[in-house]
């Protein structure tokens, strides 16, 4: 999935480089592009809950940590009521509720924390087709920013109803970037967004 080592420079460093020469247009072509300073990543799979990708998510956490980068994740959970904080790592976690009838006030403490923290990449790790998932990626591209995606099986190009159908939709197309974990599941990806794909470092 994501890289234990270091920075997957496929997810953010060109995507911030590019938004940097957009703003600036006397940089240099040749330069060296731009590290990220505040990242805010938007997932269904997080700790304390167990699995593969909520693990190596805690990784991805620690190494954007070690960078002196600074994380903000909104832990999106399907029980509960509450938004919830807590720090790990030196990250700041938000668990909100992601049932619809919340989705005003998650979409607005994304939009407050991402002013906030100055956020210079938007990632959607895993969640597209959902609501918020879209909703931030909409966000991040409204706000001149690297707004990215990511993939983790094939399962995750399948959809319930409709409605996630046109959320994944909007979402890839809006994507400034998307990774994928295993070429298997990028093959999964339609064809006219297959430029904008790349696989993410730690498979």
């Amino acid at each position: 999935m994501l890289d234990t080592g270091a920075l997957d420079l496929g997810t953010f460093t060109p995507d911030v480089a590019l938004a940097h020469k957009q703003e600036d247009p006397q940089r240099l072509a040749g330069s060296e592009p731009a590290v990220p300073k505040s990242v805010i990543l938007i997932t269904y799979h997080f700790p304390p809950e167990i699995g593969g990708i909520h693990t190596r998510m805690l990784h991805y956490v620690k190494n954007l940590r070690s960078r002196g980068i600074s994380v903000t994740v909104f832990f999106i959970v399907s029980h509960g009521t509450e938004m919830k904080r807590y720090f790990i790592s030196g990250a700041e976690v938000f668990v909100v509720p992601g049932q619809s009838r919340f989705f005003p006030r998650i979409a607005f403490n994304l939009l407050k924390t991402s002013i906030s923290k100055h956020a210079d990449v938007i990632h959607v790790v895993t969640g597209t087709s959902t609501m918020i998932g879209a909703f931030a990626i909409v966000m991040g591209r409204t706000m001149g920013l690297p707004s990215v995606i990511s993939f983790f099986g094939k399962e995750q190009f399948e959809f319930s109803t409709p409605t996630h159908r046109w959320l994944f939709k909007i979402a890839i197309s809006l994507a400034t970037s998307i990774g994928v974990n295993t070429p298997y599941t990028g093959a999964s990806m339609p064809s006219k967004f297959q430029h904008k794909m790349h696989l993410l470092l730690g498979g």
